[in-house]
């Protein structure tokens, strides 16, 4: 067959038939794309490999903290506690010049974020070591998340804490929403913490991994 293309006549009908060319341009245009695939993949593996060898590091440099530094945790532990006893308690004034029913919903005792990241760490089993280094956050920020009362944390810290506390979708939902943020469909990067979260995979790596494909991050 010669190179190029050639258009065949067969009474009312047409063929196209490619010639050698074209076909070389298929085969060029293939391999182009399993090229990209392995520079990615590559990418990839190499970034992961690099991010792992920075954890080990962290890791080592965070257990010699832990052991020289003792005390921080046994503050959160406390505090930890504290919130849970006052959790307990329901306030004594009640607000005058509302409707009763509103009255009686504010009234309602409530866990608040801090509460309700307590009552998911007791339940863990695990030290808190173990879970802000799961969450891949500072032992300095994961203690003041404990013990001040007004902190604030970042979305992305929140979502790495329920990850690292392994909640299920409706818990991580809900602690979300008690930080004052949630887990909209709406955002590509909630639709792939959601998309794991609902499958049990709760590896911090790799959802990062999957979230940097689309161009997202926590």
């Amino acid at each position: 067959m010669d190179e190029g293309f050639h258009l065949l006549m067969n009474g009312g009908a047409m063929t196209l038939e490619l010639g050698i060319t074209w076909w070389k341009i298929l085969v060029l245009v293939a391999v182009i794309a399993a090229a990209v695939k392995l520079v990615r993949y590559y990418r990839r593996r190499r970034r992961e490999a690099k991010k792992s060898s920075l954890e080990s590091i962290r890791a080592r440099f965070q257990n010699t903290i832990d052991y020289l530094m003792p005390w921080e945790d046994v503050e959160v532990e406390e505090k930890i506690q504290e919130r849970g006893e006052q959790a307990k308690c329901v306030a004594e004034q009640r607000p005058q010049d509302l409707p009763d029913e509103l009255i009686e919903e504010l009234m309602k005792p409530r866990e608040d974020f801090r509460a309700l990241l307590f009552r998911y760490l007791n339940r863990s089993g695990r030290t808190n070591p173990e879970i802000y280094r799961a969450a891949q956050i500072d032992r300095k920020l994961f203690s003041a998340i404990c013990t001040k009362p007004h902190y604030q944390p970042s979305r992305g810290t929140v979502i790495r804490l329920a990850l690292a506390l392994q909640l299920t979708l409706p818990e991580a939902m809900e602690f979300m929403e008690r930080a004052g943020y949630a887990l909209s469909s709406a955002r590509p990067s909630d639709l792939v913490v959601t998309y794991y979260i609902s499958r049990g995979v709760y590896d911090l790596m790799t959802i990062e991994a999957a979230l940097y494909e689309i161009g997202e991050h926590l």
